[in-house]
């Protein structure tokens, strides 16, 4: 299939998917935080947060288990 996408492109993003879907949990953490931080830093979120009166809680939710 044509995709316009050069196999260069193709495998650097394959390996960056592989990172994010393999990583741990630490990883995972600061990649969703840096993610919140972009989000509640940016102009146009804020905005658009403010207008619908939403609010971003950047805390994990915890979970006990047995």
């Amino acid at each position: 299939m044509l995709t316009g996408i050069s196999d260069d492109l193709k495998i650097k993003n394959a390996k960056e998917c592989k990172d994010i879907l393999f990583a741990n949990a630490e990883e995972k953490f600061k990649r969703i935080q840096t993610f919140f931080d972009t989000l509640l830093n940016h102009e146009k979120c804020k905005a658009l947060m403010a207008e619908w009166k939403m609010t971003l809680n950047t805390n994990p939710l915890e979970i006990e288990s047995a």
